[in-house]
């Protein structure tokens, strides 16, 4: 038996409205619903009887209320009194994180996570209006996202990181070189490989529209890639030239698999922000979470001071 679906439904019984009960939980209305519906298929009876204006116990709802109201509230506080006595964090943390980080934040992550033998963090990997949509499910607790969301029906809590160049990358054989910057006018006239249009991060639509001024709408991209491993396998394999950040293709020029190039004239970058879900079930693992993300962004600004601004 979840103990949360049991506090929700609790929450639903006092306030005698998903809607309502929702707002208070940080939780989606659907999401909210499916977990009484499971909790009533666990069950087998029907708690609630669902009218126009709100929720109202059912014989059954009245009478699992009264049978543990009493009980939960002092396991509640039996877990709150054991856990403050903890030297321990445990618990379960889901992290997501756009393909274009994996490698340089993903395994120094869980290496550090290791370190904690009670508490697991499962790192999970997707774009930033997946991970925005699986934060207000409650799928994942945490995120690190491209920019802060604009939309306000997100109801994730946002916390800025950095603001991280971007540079253009080339394959072994491009012969570009970070002594010698690339302008944007130079820049207009190479093949780029970028994502679709639809789905153009802030950065990369912010360098389409100097392009397109730059070339009267004539930009060269000879292939479009929706995956952050294709452009670099086009790139590589020498069909065209892409944008990156910095730390996204540092290890595959250390191994000469690519070169790069600083961008002149435009300072293009992305602004990076954590994203937390509110609702999430382990607070003190997800704190110690949020404590190795910064240390590792920390380390990754000691190592690239001319690309990477801290924000913390």
């Amino acid at each position: 038996m979840d103990i949360r679906r049991l506090r929700y439904f609790l929450q639903v019984a006092e306030f005698g409205s998903l809607n309502a009960t929702a707002e208070q939980v940080n939780l989606s209305q659907p999401s909210l619903s499916r977990q009484i519906r499971l909790l009533e298929e666990e069950l087998g009876v029907s708690l609630f009887t669902r009218r126009r204006d709100g929720m109202v116990l059912s014989r059954d709802g009245l009478e699992l209320r009264t049978r543990i109201l009493g009980p939960l509230r002092q396991l509640e506080m039996a877990l709150d009194e054991i856990k403050s006595h903890s030297s321990q964090i445990g618990g379960s943390v889901v992290f997501g994180m756009p393909s274009s980080a994996i490698d340089a934040l993903a395994s120094p992550l869980a290496r550090r996570a290791s370190a904690f033998p009670n508490m697991a963090v499962h790192i999970v990997e997707g774009s930033a209006g997946q991970m925005l949509k699986s934060l207000e499910r409650g799928e994942i607790d945490i995120a690190l996202l491209n920019a802060p969301p604009t939309d306000t029906k997100w109801r994730c809590e946002i916390e800025d990181l950095f603001v991280e160049e971007l540079v253009l990358a080339g394959s072994a054989d491009a012969g570009l070189s970070i002594d010698n910057p690339v302008s944007v006018e130079d820049l207009a006239q190479l093949p780029l490989v970028l994502p679709s249009p639809p789905n153009h991060p802030p950065p990369i639509r912010a360098l389409v529209e100097i392009l397109s001024g730059l070339t009267d709408g004539k930009c060269n991209f000879p292939a479009y890639a929706d995956s952050f491993q294709l452009t670099k396998s086009y790139v590589e394999a020498g069909i065209g030239y892409s944008v990156f950040p910095h730390s996204a293709v540092s290890h595959e020029a250390e191994r000469g698999a690519l070169t790069y190039a600083p961008i002149s004239g435009h300072r293009l970058s992305r602004h990076m922000v954590l994203g937390t879900y509110p609702g999430g079930q382990y607070p003190r693992a997800l704190e110690r979470v949020k404590e190795m993300i910064k240390a590792e962004i920390v380390e990754l600004a000691e190592r690239n001071p001319s690309h990477v601004q801290l924000l913390f």
